[in-house]
């Protein structure tokens, strides 16, 4: 598709939407600013949102699924409409338009005044994260930037025309986190990990679930059903927590009926390369991965609620307990600090295990071997070399690049020093890594359903949990 296209969605009779493609090209400003025909609506109560972005800009690519997705789900397109600029075709009118950086997305209205043209009223440039655009399309509607009888579609349809959009191929973007043998893997741990922590050691501390304990179930419950990787999982999860909210107390023997009811079976680890406290750390790190902002602090607390109450190693418990004081777990506040806290925590106990004795193939990780760009000196020595490579063009002295170190120091013993990481390349890791194959729509922005195909199958719930998923 090449210069100004409009992705317009088109009802049959009032909500029933598809997808339109309208080549503008260089008649922006006539069809978006003053009203020209465009074989669709425009009249001035029709809003625009224009999208600006450059074909080979990353973030640009991380941006559009949600836009497209937007576009093809959103009903009354007399109301709202979408378009896109491409900006290294029409440098000038993106220029002419302020959008000068990328990516941009721009709303055009004529509500205030019911005349033309229409004027700009609203900006986006932010975070690359599609539950963040959602809100700011959400915010701008509150606010009555778009007209009320818009409705936005579930996260559920969202995450659906997200796939299909990147099914393409076309929106690829560089991965943080490197290829591996089975990306899928990690499911299996979570999903014996969530059901496994509903059997083991429920009852150790108390011989009846109740009162506080009974409410921490009860929010843990709550986080598996919004945020695992797998709707059948996350329904189960559901149906699990209104049985339990039910009863004040639950006997072993109750508790154990209404998971045998649900076909919750204790799984076995035998054939698991990642034994129990390990697939648990798989689960947290899903957990939180599938979180948006508002969720992800709450899920969090779930977490340390649950350890502290229901983790069979009472020792590990209140390590974990002391890291939540110490690191001011509570004051967590959005997915970026609720994923890294967790991710800190999680070498913090690698490193103290690897003291004690009790671990030596356990190192803080991601490694150079899982996340190259996760470390501050693979983008300083790019940079150096970058440096040396302009200077030697303009014949001056080669800088002196130091021998390479092994990233992230030494990988083979303790690890790489805290200081070396660069969270945000942490953060995108933590996010490609495990929400591979996830179905929600928090992971529809991190997720590639046009990447490691032959490992991507559905995930069923059919109550046998010892085979693979």
């Amino acid at each position: 598709m090449c210069g100004v296209a409009a992705m317009v969605s088109v009802s049959k009779k009032t909500t029933d939407a598809r997808m339109e493609v309208v080549t503008l090209e260089q008649s922006l400003f006539k069809t978006v600013i003053s009203g020209s025909s465009t074989g669709g609506p425009n009249a001035p109560e029709t809003t625009w949102a224009v999208f600006f972005y450059k074909p080979y800009c990353g973030a640009c690519r991380r941006v559009r699924p949600i836009f497209h997705a937007l576009a093809t789900t959103t009903n009354h397109t007399k109301q709202l409409r979408f378009g896109e600029i491409d900006c290294v075709k029409w440098r000038p009118l993106c220029n002419h338009a302020g959008a000068k950086s990328q990516p941009v997305i721009k709303i055009y209205s004529a509500k205030e005044t019911g005349a033309f043209p229409r004027r700009e009223v609203a900006s986006w440039q932010g975070v690359l994260i599609a539950y963040e655009v959602l809100g700011w399309f959400v915010g701008l509607q509150s606010r009555g930037a778009i007209d009320a009888d818009v409705v936005f579609a579930s996260d559920e349809v969202l995450a659906e025309a997200m796939r299909k959009f990147k099914e393409s191929g076309d929106h690829r973007v560089d991965r943080t986190a490197k290829k591996t043998a089975n990306p899928r893997a990690y499911l299996d741990a979570v999903d014996r990990a969530w059901r496994m922590g509903l059997h083991d050691a429920v009852f150790q501390r108390d011989d009846a679930l109740g009162g506080e304990r009974l409410v921490a179930m009860a929010e843990w419950l709550d986080a598996l059903g919004y945020a695992l990787p797998a709707k059948p999982w996350r329904d189960l999860a559901d149906k699990l927590r209104t049985r339990l909210v039910d009863k004040q107390t639950w006997s072993p023997e109750r508790w154990a009926k209404l998971l045998k009811s649900y076909g919750v079976a204790e799984p076995s680890f035998d054939r698991l390369a990642c034994g129990y406290p390990c697939s648990l750390w798989q689960l947290f790190h899903a957990l939180l991965a599938n979180s948006d902002r508002h969720a992800a602090p709450h899920v969090l607390k779930a977490i340390q609620a649950w350890v502290v109450n229901f983790f069979g190693c009472s020792e590990c418990a209140e390590h974990f307990g002391r890291a939540w004081a110490e690191l001011r777990g509570d004051s967590v506040d959005n997915a970026f600090a609720a994923n890294l806290w967790l991710w800190r925590v999680h070498n913090a106990v690698s490193k103290r295990l690897i003291r004690e004795g009790d671990a030596t193939k356990i190192s803080p990780w991601p490694t150079n071997d899982t996340c190259t760009t996760c470390f501050k000196s693979y983008h300083e020595r790019l940079e150096a070399e970058a440096r040396a490579a302009k200077r030697k063009k303009k014949g001056k002295p080669d800088d002196v690049i130091p021998p390479p170190e092994p990233l992230g120091g030494a990988l083979g013993g303790i690890g790489a020093p805290e200081d070396d990481y660069d969270e945000g390349y942490v953060f995108q890791f933590l996010a490609e890594t495990y929400c591979f194959n996830s179905d929600t729509f928090v992971c529809a922005a991190f997720d590639d359903p046009s990447r490691a195909r032959k490992h991507r199958l559905p995930i069923l719930n059919n109550g046998n949990h010892d085979g693979e998923i």
